[in-house]
């Protein structure tokens, strides 16, 4: 209950984008960094991003920015959430947020 109260308190600062894990065919810090500015995210913005699965392109382009934290959706803590600037979601993991954590 207190993950769903964080993330309905966060909305405003939530983007949810589409699927892009296989956009990364080899890991890419500049690409993700490109694609977190197209998506409206400030370079310094804490950003929580959210993704269904973890493949091993996208954690290794993201291991390298230091102020983004990736997260599944079905581990996700509160503290994460209420700590970031802004939350991307992909689709995916919006759906699977959804089913696990719904009443």
């Amino acid at each position: 209950m207190a993950l769903r109260t964080a993330l309905g308190s966060r909305a405003s600062e939530l983007v949810v984008v589409a699927d892009f894990n296989d956009q990364f065919a080899r890991p890419k810090t500049r690409e993700l960094v490109a694609a977190l500015s197209r998506w409206g995210v400030e370079p310094q913005a804490k950003v929580l991003l959210i993704v269904a699965e973890k493949t091993e392109n996208v954690y290794l382009s993201c291991r390298n920015v230091p102020t983004l934290n990736l997260a599944l959706a079905s581990q996700l803590n509160v503290y994460d959430v209420l700590n970031a600037d802004r939350i991307v979601v992909t689709e995916a993991a919006l759906a699977k947020i959804q089913e696990v954590y719904s009443d």
